[in-house]
C-alpha cells in the first residue's frame, strides 16, 4: 500500500513534501481514529488541528506531533517536536481535558528509549529521563514550570511505520468487524479518506469514517 498512497499523497499535493513523513502521518492518524472506533467512545479526530492530529476521546483530548527521520532517533532530535508542543501547551497547564504526545517513527537510541519509558517507572527511576526531557524542553522556550509539567506528563511513543499497515490491517477488523482478506483494500482507502480530511483541516468523527468504510467495504 505504501506506494500507491505515497503516489497519491504526490498526486493531491503537488509533490513538493516529505512524502514519508505525510505517509507516517495519515497512517498513525486513521490508526488513532480506528483504535477510537473499536472502543464503542465518543471521538472525534482533527487532522493538522492544533498539532499534526488531535484526537478527542469523551471530551478529553490529546494534542500529537508525528515525526520520522532517517537516522536513529536521539533526544536533541525532537527539538521541533517539543517546541510545538511547548507552545501549545502554554494555556493549558493544569487542564485535565488537554494531554501532548511526540510519536517518532524509526529506530530510537537508549536516550529516547529511556524517555518513552519513563511513565512506566516508578518515580525514583524516572528523575534522569525526566530531567533530559525538561532540559530539553528549555532549551526549546518552556518556562521552568511548563518544563516540569510536560517531563511529568508528555507521552513520548516509539513507532515502526514499517509495521504500522500491519497494525491498521488488524485494527480495521477490530474496529468495523471486517473479514481479514479485505483489510489491505479498506486501509487503502481510508488512508486516502484521512489524507483529504488532512488537506482541508477538517474533523471527522464515527459517522464519517463509517460512511468511507461502506463506501468500499
Amino acid at each position: 500500500m505504501s506506494t500507491a498512497l505515497d503516489n497519491l499523497i504526490r498526486q493531491r499535493t503537488g509533490g513538493a513534501v516529505n512524502v514519508r513523513g505525510v505517509r507516517v502521518q495519515i497512517l498513525y492518524t486513521l490508526h488513532c481514529a480506528l483504535r477510537a472506533h473499536a472502543s464503542g467512545a465518543e471521538w472525534t479526530v482533527t487532522p493538522e488541528g492544533l498539532e499534526d492530529v488531535d484526537v478527542t476521546v469523551n471530551g478529553v483530548a490529546e494534542h500529537v506531533q508525528v515525526k520520522t527521520s532517517k537516522n536513529r532517533w536521539a533526544p536533541h532530535h525532537m527539538k521541533d517536536a517539543l517546541r510545538s508542543i511547548s507552545e501549545a501547551a502554554q494555556a493549558s497547564v493544569g487542564d485535565p481535558t488537554r494531554t501532548f504526545a511526540v510519536v517518532v517513527a524509526g529506530d530510537a537510541n537508549d536516550g529516547v528509549c529511556a524517555i518513552a519509558a519513563r511513565q512506566d517507572l516508578p518515580d525514583s527511576e524516572r528523575a534522569a529521563p525526566d530531567a533530559t526531557l525538561a532540559k530539553l524542553l528549555r532549551k526549546v522556550g518552556a518556562d521552568a514550570a511548563l518544563a516540569a509539567h510536560l517531563a511529568r506528563t508528555l507521552e513520548v511513543v516509539i513507532i515502526d511505520s514499517d509495521a504500522l499497515e500491519d497494525d491498521l490491517n488488524r485494527d480495521v477488523v477490530e474496529a468495523f468487524d471486517a473479514h481479514p482478506s479485505s483489510a489491505p483494500v479498506v486501509v487503502q482507502a481510508l488512508a486516502a479518506f484521512v489524507l483529504d480530511r488532512a488537506r482541508s483541516r477538517t474533523p471527522f468523527r464515527a459517522a464519517d469514517l463509517t460512511q468511507a468504510y461502506v463506501s468500499v467495504a
